[in-house]
């Protein structure tokens, strides 16, 4: 729930990356990274690997 509402502070553009969301609530990051997934999967949240890379709010429109 904490990363849903982080990212609904963000602008559309702008993306997290796990290692920062972990230090800033203070979880650990393998806890966070298995919450990540999770959400990922169910498409709330955009995932991409790599440089450049993080996490992104999915807007659902239905």
């Amino acid at each position: 729930m904490r990363v849903l509402m982080y990212f609904a502070r963000l602008a559309p553009s702008q993306s997290a990356t796990t290692q920062e969301l972990a230090a800033l609530y203070n979880v650990p990051y393998n806890h966070l990274n298995k919450a990540v997934h999770h959400l990922s999967k169910a498409g709330w949240v955009a995932a991409s690997r790599g440089r450049g890379g993080g996490l992104r709010f999915k807007l659902r429109v239905t």
